[in-house]
């Protein structure tokens, strides 16, 4: 199967962030020991990290003007290996079409596609998953950022449509509220 990718991405460099770059093997730093509050008097912290792919979210005009020190990333993880976990989970339906239909179609929240790209810079089917949030000083962004060589930026409108996806996810509102009875009102009028 082929498919036009350039269309999604533009290749750069450098230590330039904007929303929608993607940052590969990106460290990200994990604390151990904040189990408890209040904190100890003497707190034994520990910060480890690992390697993910990510994603910036962070806005890019406050990115480019200096407005933020810290940037929001996501971790991308290749769809092959997001498809395993989500069945290892339970969800047996993210192996067929129709998951993979939704999920085209942005309605799998927490979750947004990422277009492969072949040429150049490879990178598979991948998603942002929006559970996997990190922010990190602007500086170490950008020094990653700096070591990359060439990297993938979104393009518009794919960069909005991640922006979007990733704010409908925040924004969700589950309502307490039982509405059978408007439905049944409804049948009774007719």
């Amino acid at each position: 199967m082929t498919s036009d990718t350039t269309s999604w991405y533009e290749i750069i460099s450098g230590n330039g962030l904007r929303q929608g770059d993607v940052l590969r093997a990106f460290p990200i730093p994990t604390i151990q020991g904040l189990d408890e509050w209040p904190l100890p008097s003497d707190p034994q912290l520990q910060v480890n990290y690992h390697a993910s792919d990510v994603v910036v979210l962070s806005q890019s005009c406050d990115l480019e003007h200096s407005k933020i020190h810290e940037v929001i990333l996501c971790e991308v993880i290749p769809w092959d290996e997001a498809c395993r976990q989500l069945v290892d989970q339970g969800h047996q339906a993210a192996s067929g079409k129709r998951y993979r239909e939704a999920l085209v179609a942005g309605d799998v929240p927490g979750l947004s596609l990422l277009h492969y790209h072949s040429t150049k810079v490879k990178f598979p089917w991948s998603v942002v998953d929006f559970h996997r949030i990190s922010v990190v000083p602007k500086k170490l962004a950008q020094a990653v950022a700096r070591r990359a060589g060439d990297r993938l930026r979104l393009c518009s409108p794919y960069r909005e449509h991640l922006a979007q996806a990733f704010a409908r996810y925040f924004m969700r509102i589950g309502l307490p509220h039982d509405a059978q009875a408007f439905i049944h009102e409804g049948r009774q009028m007719q």
